[in-house]
């Protein structure tokens, strides 16, 4: 009696060290995940499984090997793997399904098992190519070590290092699918960073399907900003329905153009467009009236410090300083605007040349136009051209007192333009927003842009409109760091109800998709994204899952 205590006391303690279980099937009332994430531990990290679940993937983690019995997908990252025993990966690699596949990484005796060998090379990795749907190369945040494996014959490579080492493979052992990553899928890395096309693997490789949920109607808060000219060779009816299927229910719509191809596109697409429950915006990128307006007013037209027109990349600038200049952009955005069925106005990037540089590129520097010159000597005796002459260097003080007097002049148009926007009899009460580049997050923009936050902040906060601030230019920080610290700078300086902020879409792939869902739960009414013409397809499709995530915790939905 006394032995067999003791040996049932030693496997409890074996037992206890392992957290594996394994004993008889599992009742029928369990609920089968398609993916299934092995831990050894008692407190694991939960957020690969947290962003799974984000995403309307159906997850689970657990020490219960038994769970593996019918997910399709089986996840045992390298920490749990180093845990197991012989036994341990017997037992499991018995419970899962054929048609299911294995994912672990770094060297373990299951990687073994499967077929994995390694060298005594260790490497740095700092970017690599991946070659799975969207062949691409992924940048990492940091080089990241990795112990430099062989893989069994035919294996497929899914990602591979500039010299053509493998990081992430796919192989046969047995009936099991496998797939080894060199790189760790740990607590300390986020999967989402290391392999941001994960999800493809997920639904278009493996057949892994996130639960549907549609957005209902009249709550989704996403925006989107299109420019006609990426795609005036669509059908409006049909472009205006796919927006609006994929989950957008307000669009930013470039107002710069004049064609009748684009007043005839414009008309229908914000007809159908409304039918689908959807608002439309008209997007201004002032100073850029329209191509029209620059040829027709060659003497307004803006100019750089070396007084040559100001065509600055792809935007024709007027010169909005100029009084007269002003007065007729103003009638001709009343007629223009006033000719379709806009629900508001959105006045984006209203700053002067160059944000990069600034005073150091005069051939980008603005605004130099001759009634910024005339007004600027009337008050300081110096014609400011004069300070980008060959051979001359300005100094301190007239640097200084020229780039106070820029911002100065900008805040004013600001508050003229918004002045006659906001009234009624012109504009047909349409909502004014505003999207900035922020000084406040991006100190420097005071000075290259001329952009005083503050000061247009207080007049946001006077006439009651939307502040959205286009996310920072910052390539040393990820994207959800950029949207983490604008979010910090807005909170402190303005009514959260009416902040926003414009995404870049140029990232792809989860991180895109994270700073998307973080966004929406800070700015629940203005998260715009830029542009449509930059998203994925694959991207695209998992939009309604955050959606219809958000909105069940969304206040509307609480009411």
């Amino acid at each position: 009696m006394k032995k067999m205590l003791c040996m049932f006391l030693l496997c409890l303690i074996l037992a206890t060290q392992t957290k594996l279980v394994y004993a008889s099937p599992l009742p029928n009332e369990t609920q089968n995940p398609d993916i299934f994430v092995l831990t050894t531990k008692e407190t694991s990290d939960s957020s690969l499984l947290s962003l799974l679940n984000n995403y309307g993937f159906k997850a689970t983690m657990s020490s219960d090997i038994r769970t593996a019995q019918q997910a399709s997908l089986v996840i045992v990252p390298g920490e749990s793997a180093q845990e197991m025993s012989q036994k341990d990966i017997e037992e499991l690699l018995r419970t899962i399904k054929q048609s299911a596949t294995l994912l672990t990484d770094s060297p373990s005796l299951l990687s073994q098992t499967i077929g994995l060998s390694w060298s005594s090379k260790k490497g740095l990795v700092p970017f690599y190519l991946w070659q799975g749907k969207r062949k691409n190369v992924v940048e990492l945040p940091s080089s990241l070590p990795f112990e430099v494996f062989s893989a069994p014959s035919q294996s497929r490579i899914l990602a591979e290092t500039a010299l053509n080492e493998p990081l992430c493979v796919e192989f046969k052992y047995k009936n099991v699918r496998c797939v080894y990553s060199a790189l760790p899928l740990s607590a300390s890395i986020d999967i989402g960073t290391v392999y941001p096309f994960f999800f493809d693997l997920l639904q278009y490789e493996w057949n892994i399907l996130p639960e549907k949920h549609a957005p209902e109607k009249n709550i989704s808060t996403l925006s989107i900003m299109i420019d006609w000219g990426f795609f005036y060779d669509r059908d409006p009816v049909s472009f205006a329905k796919q927006i609006a299927s994929e989950g957008f229910s307000r669009c930013i719509l470039s107002a710069w153009y004049t064609s009748p191809d684009y007043v005839d596109f414009t008309k229908k697409f914000i007809e159908e467009a409304h039918k689908q429950n959807m608002t439309i915006e008209a997007w201004l990128e002032l100073p850029l009236v329209s191509e029209e307006f620059w040829n027709t007013y060659p003497e307004w037209r803006e100019k750089t410090a070396l007084l040559s027109d100001a065509f600055i990349e792809w935007r024709p600038l007027m010169a909005l300083e100029d009084p007269n200049c002003f007065k007729e952009t103003i009638r001709f955005l009343q007629k223009h605007l006033n000719s379709f069925s806009w629900d508001g106005i959105y006045i984006a990037d209203l700053y002067f040349e160059h944000p990069d540089e600034g005073i150091g590129d005069p051939a980008r520097f603005t605004p130099m136009h001759p009634s910024f010159r005339e007004s600027y000597a009337q008050i300081h005796r110096k014609d400011p051209a004069s300070f980008f002459l060959p051979g001359k260097d300005i100094s301190e003080e007239d640097q200084t007192t020229l780039l106070q007097t820029r911002r100065e002049t900008l805040t004013q148009i600001y508050t003229q333009l918004l002045k006659e926007l906001m009234k009624e009899d012109q504009f047909q009460n349409k909502e004014v927003a505003l999207i900035m580049l922020d000084s406040l997050s991006s100190q420097h923009l005071a000075e290259t842009a001329g952009i005083d936050s503050q000061s247009l902040l207080f007049l946001a906060k006077e006439n009651k409109i939307p502040y959205i601030v286009r996310e920072p230019y910052a390539p040393d920080l990820e994207q959800q760091e950029r949207v983490n610290s604008l979010v910090r700078v807005l909170n402190e300086h303005y009514d959260e109800n009416r902040t926003g902020i414009v995404l870049n879409a140029e990232s792809q792939g989860i991180p895109l998709l994270e700073a998307i869902r973080s966004s929406l739960s800070v700015f629940p009414q203005y998260t715009l994204l830029n542009s449509y013409y930059l998203l994925n397809k694959e991207d695209l499709e998992m939009l309604p899952f955050i959606l219809s995530r958000e909105q069940k915790n969304s206040p509307q939905q609480e009411e």
